[in-house]
């Protein structure tokens, strides 16, 4: 029988169910079992809400897509179908993430972070080192059946590889509020001037209690992982004007100043991480931190070498930090139970990083203002591969 006279194939006997149902240490491309496996394996790996909704694909269109080459009539014999078959799986290999480089995705260059998610993909290295051969490497039509072997070995290796991919976290535990601690002065009617300054140690716990309380009421939820936080120290230079009879002329004399604090963001309370989604499947979830990066209000902030972060415990520099790897339950949205917490003593304040200018006096009141900006996010990997027929 000539495989042009085959009509109306179709695969009903010896159905393969998982890789082990089959020989891979010398698969057979004359045998259709062999791309039955592929087939059903990167059907699954890439569709049935293994990466819906976090690449937000329509199944509809995946399944419509892959229809386009499935094992009816004589396509499990035809090249064509082999070839669209393999570019199909190596085109998948790049939407997953190669996790050991997930500190690539965050550098730093001159005090500032550089963000390129690209950098999670596989390189064209690591394909070479999955596929166990160059992954450029073309196969060929009309070869013997021995020559496919190892394409449909790297196929299947291909797939294998297709096991992590991004899954958004949101913060919860604490609303995002604020606390200030205002200064001041007085005058007494002997026109002595008091000057008390306000606490830093008081807009935090103001901020505080505005977190507690503003989360009881209202528990809603830091979108996208990304915590915010900002702490500002106001220096307020009083003058009066008063007569130099020296000079005969009024001129502004000094009195003195006072300092106000603010602190916004999540103080002093647990929060911990949440997934944006339900998921279908019992499976892995790896938490990662990701290095908070500054801005600031001006150029005499000083202090641009300190690394610390504002987030208690140790490990939390310019760096990817792993935080945790949990089980995600199957249905059911994960809720991290690592906990973390800003401490007071983590907080990078303005008043360490520079100094007011006091010198020039010979005007009005006056106020200056200095700020830190910090911001850090937190990511999410799933194992999609946990509960795969084909693992």
């Amino acid at each position: 029988m000539d495989l042009k006279d085959i009509q109306g194939f179709y695969i009903n006997e010896n159905m393969p169910q998982t890789w082990d149902d089959l020989d891979w240490e010398n698969p057979k491309i004359n045998d259709p079992r062999y791309l039955y496996s592929l087939y059903q394996a990167i059907v699954e790996r890439v569709t049935k809400d293994r990466q819906n909704p976090v690449l937000f694909l329509d199944q509809k269109n995946c399944f419509l897509a892959i229809e386009n080459f499935n094992f009816r009539n004589d396509v499990p014999y035809t090249f064509k179908y082999f070839k669209i078959l393999y570019a199909y799986i190596l085109s998948w290999l790049q939407a997953f993430n190669n996790i050991d480089r997930i500190g690539d995705v965050f550098t730093f260059e001159n005090n500032k972070r550089l963000v390129n998610f690209n950098n999670l993909s596989y390189t064209s290295s690591e394909m070479s080192n999955i596929l166990g051969y160059d992954f450029r490497e073309i196969p060929k039509a009309f070869q013997p059946f021995e020559y496919y072997g190892k394409f449909l070995k790297g196929m299947k290796k291909a797939i294998q590889a297709m096991k992590w991919i991004y899954f958004p976290l949101i913060v919860a535990g604490s609303n995002r509020e604020s606390g200030n601690s205002n200064g001041s002065y007085k005058v007494d009617d002997d026109g002595n001037y008091t000057f008390t300054n306000g606490s830093k140690q008081e807009a935090f716990d103001n901020c505080k209690n505005n977190c507690i309380s503003s989360y009881n009421k209202n528990k809603y939820y830091i979108e996208n992982g990304v915590l915010h936080f900002y702490t500002s120290q106001t220096r307020t230079f009083v003058t009066k004007l008063e007569w130099n009879e020296n000079k005969e002329e009024y001129e502004y004399k000094y009195k003195g100043c006072y300092d106000s604090f603010s602190v916004a963001g999540i103080c002093g309370v647990d929060f911990w991480l949440e997934s944006l989604y339900k998921w279908n499947y019992t499976t892995t979830i790896k938490t990662y931190y990701i290095p908070s990066y500054r801005q600031r209000s001006d150029s005499i902030f000083i202090n641009t070498t300190d690394k610390k972060n504002f987030i208690s415990g140790t490990g939390f520099d310019d760096s990817v930090k792993l935080l945790s790897t949990e089980q995600i339950q199957a249905n059911t949205r994960f809720k991290s139970a690592h906990k973390l917490n800003i401490s007071l003593s983590n907080i990078d304040l303005p008043n360490s990083n520079y100094n007011f200018n006091d010198e020039d006096k010979n005007h009005s009141s006056w106020s200056e203002t200095y700020y830190n900006e910090r911001y850090c996010a937190f990511i999410g990997m799933l194992d999609v591969s946990t509960g795969c027929n084909w693992v």
